[in-house]
């Protein structure tokens, strides 16, 4: 499955598996709202449900994942609101990645013909992967098999169905390319003296 083979989507193995994910998204979106960025026990129960966590990783509530063990997070990522991740193969974040809200990211396929869509319990899967620095914008669907570069930017309510180069600024549906962003001229001081009163997050 997660190496792109077809797989039984009546698998009672991966059942269990997508069981025990959805019931830990659920304890997750059930804590107190005012929890998630000052307490322990949200973040490591995030620990429990993904593959990895590199460090610093914040996730508003309402996450939807699908295993929730191919999921890897980089250093300091933060996921805003409805975040939906059907991660039937790998999905992979880079450090410093922001996600904005109501964005869905999808690694599976169903067949094409319509009548194997109706008799078929096969899926077959497209890992994606996100590089560092990576801005997603609200509204957010990425498709199976995606790669962004680092620095990338998508707007938001794009619908990414290709891969794109580092520093690319893309937007649409489907996405294509606007411009690429040079990061020397696009460095602007004044965001510089901003201090932040939010308390350091750190996955313990």
């Amino acid at each position: 499955m997660v190496d792109g083979d077809k797989y039984n989507s009546f698998d009672e193995n991966l059942w269990a598996i997508q069981g025990k994910c959805w019931q830990l998204c659920k304890k997750y979106n059930e804590f107190d709202p005012t929890t998630i960025y000052t307490e322990k026990a949200p973040r490591l129960l995030i620990q429990q449900i993904v593959g990895s966590i590199r460090g610093r990783c914040v996730l508003a509530q309402n996450i939807k994942f699908d295993f929730g063990v191919n999921i890897h997070f980089g250093y300091n990522f933060f996921g805003n609101s409805n975040l939906t991740i059907l991660d039937s193969c790998p999905v992979t974040f880079g450090d410093d990645v922001l996600v904005g809200p109501n964005t869905s990211i999808y690694t599976v396929n169903h067949p094409m013909c319509a009548v194997q869509r109706s008799t078929s319990r096969l899926l077959q899967g497209k890992p994606v992967k996100i590089g560092s620095r990576v801005w997603i914008g609200g509204s957010v669907v990425i498709l199976p098999g995606v790669v962004l570069g680092d620095g990338c930017v998508v707007a938001a309510g794009s619908v990414v169905t290709k891969s794109f180069e580092t520093n690319s600024l893309i937007g649409g549906n489907p996405a294509r390319l606007i411009r690429t962003i040079d990061q020397e001229a696009e460095y602007d001081t004044s965001w510089d003296n901003f201090e932040s009163g939010n308390p350091e997050i750190e996955i313990i």
